[in-house]
């Protein structure tokens, strides 16, 4: 079995699987061929009650705490990621989407179907069923932790900060 960094899985055996020589790449997790890769900017929106800017362009996915925006830098809740690209991609195929990796929670929809919730590798669904080859809309749910605010709660005066907590950062 192959395991992403801090992935687990529930193995039932049922009855005994008769032996057979796996494929190239293991025949129970096949290789996965880069297609298409979406670049260019996002439209991020966050909750201006928790700090962040209502609506931002991100020229490429970036980290929040390395922003130079400090109502991005130290936010914690929830953003959402908005995207539209085409794609033309083989006939007949799985397609699945790859997050890279998420800090620390994601729920993806695209074109309006609910993909799911990823919080671990491999940071992606299958987005097969769902995907079209013109103007989909994709939209990446995000939700990280509270250290972020709290850190930058520390920052501000005690008037002005958004969290209220005995946590000393």
């Amino acid at each position: 079995m192959r395991f992403e960094p801090r992935q687990s899985y529930f193995v039932v055996f049922r009855k005994p699987v008769a032996q057979r020589p796996p494929a190239a790449g293991a025949f129970n997790f096949p290789s996965r061929e880069e297609v298409a890769v979406i670049t260019g900017p996002w439209e991020v929106s966050f909750d201006p009650k928790w700090g962040g800017p209502a609506e931002v362009t991100f020229d490429a996915l970036s980290d929040w705490t390395r922003r130079p925006e400090e109502g991005i830098r130290y936010y914690s809740g929830t953003a959402v990621y908005h995207k539209t690209f085409d794609l033309t991609a083989p006939e007949h195929a799985r397609l699945f989407l790859n997050l890279g990796v998420v800090k620390n929670v994601a729920a993806i929809k695209l074109n309006g179907h609910d993909l799911g919730v990823v919080w671990t590798a491999p940071w992606g669904v299958e987005i097969t069923g769902a995907v079209q080859q013109r103007s989909n809309r994709l939209e990446v749910t995000v939700v990280n932790l509270w250290p972020n605010r709290l850190i930058g709660d520390t920052k501000l005066p005690p008037e002005k900060r958004f969290a209220k907590t005995n946590v000393k950062t």
